[in-house]
């Protein structure tokens, strides 16, 4: 900088948005660890939700909701719009997908050590993990195996909700993903906008 630097700093024009994908992530997070009988319905209050900071979505997180997908916008004219958490949570979901019911009943699922984990009432399979902290030894990990497809799926979900083993564990997940020639999140890549997919072959 130069010494007119104060000047220039006052003549900044600073536009920006706020951090919805961190505080929808924060509290998903929270739930998920409080374990309580109760879950949150988010409400965003802004006329501009396009400018908010927000991933394309929350699907791997979806373990965190089991009750229902949607939060809501509130704006500037006081209408209520549903948006989805799965899906381009940007765009308002068009009417035949909206569901204004706070009624969604989960199942209770006791595990060893007395904790409560919650799964969607759906009639679909869930994976959930039985441990906040887990390792998968390169032993365990076999070619094709649907059992080493399931601890790779734990591997990814365990440092979704704990980013800060992100870093750690990246490397393991893709050397087992190649080992077991199972397809995960790490070893994806589509040039596209479209979601990134798992699929377990």
């Amino acid at each position: 900088m130069d010494k007119d630097w104060k000047s220039e700093y006052k003549n900044q024009n600073c536009a920006g948005g706020f951090n919805l994908d961190l505080a929808l992530k924060t509290n998903l997070f929270n739930t998920y660890q409080d374990n309580t009988k109760s879950y949150p319905v988010f409400v965003v209050v802004t006329d501009k939700l396009s400018r908010a900071v927000l991933d394309n979505d929350f699907a791997d997180f979806e373990f965190t909701f089991p009750e229902n997908d949607q939060f809501f916008l509130l704006d500037k004219n006081g209408k209520l719009k549903a948006h989805s958490l799965k899906d381009n949570p940007k765009l308002e979901l068009p009417e035949r997908k909206r569901e204004f019911r706070f009624s969604e009943t989960v199942l209770e699922y006791k595990l060893n050590n007395n904790n409560i984990v919650y799964l969607p009432n759906n009639q679909e399979p869930s994976i959930l993990l039985k441990k906040d902290a887990f390792e998968v030894s390169d032993s365990v990990i076999k070619e094709k195996s649907w059992l080493s497809a399931l601890k790779m799926q734990g591997q990814w979900t365990l440092q979704t909700i704990h980013p800060e083993i992100s870093e750690k564990e990246w490397l393991n997940m893709v050397k087992n993903s190649f080992t077991s020639k199972v397809m995960t999140p790490v070893t994806s890549y589509l040039g596209s906008a479209e979601k990134v997919r798992h699929y377990f072959v």
